[in-house]
């Protein structure tokens, strides 16, 4: 193949980063040496998993045309 389409770039992006991002917990995210308050870490980061986060990135980022 000389390119890849977006959508096989969506489904490379679900299978290999899955296992390789992981979500930090909320004593350790690094907003926390900035003064935010831990239990609104806590919260945000509640329902978020590796998935999630893959899922708001690439519903973020325009495909180029």
């Amino acid at each position: 193949m000389d390119f890849v389409t977006p959508s096989l770039v969506a489904i490379a992006a679900r299978k290999i980063y899955s296992h390789r991002i992981v979500v930090a917990a909320a004593e350790r995210e690094r907003s926390m040496q900035y003064g935010s308050e831990l239990e609104a870490v806590r919260e945000l980061l509640e329902n978020v998993s590796s998935e999630t986060v893959i899922e708001r990135v690439l519903n973020t980022v325009e495909c180029p045309l």
